[in-house]
């Protein structure tokens, strides 16, 4: 039964890990859209944010 439990928890914190880094890269990447639309469509950039963000919540 210890390598199982074992196996359990290292699967666990692989997939904390992962989603760690992809929690990273979502946040560098709206930085980075931000940075480029600095012009006038700050609106538009929210609103699709926001639901990126709502599709996101709703599939985990």
């Amino acid at each position: 039964m210890g390598s199982v439990y074992e196996i359990l928890s290292f699967l666990g914190n692989e997939i904390l890990f992962w989603l760690a880094i992809f929690q990273i890269l979502v946040f560098v990447a709206e930085k980075v859209k931000g940075k480029f639309v600095l012009g006038g469509n700050d609106k538009k950039t929210t609103s699709n944010l926001s639901g990126a963000d709502a599709k996101e919540q709703t599939s985990t």
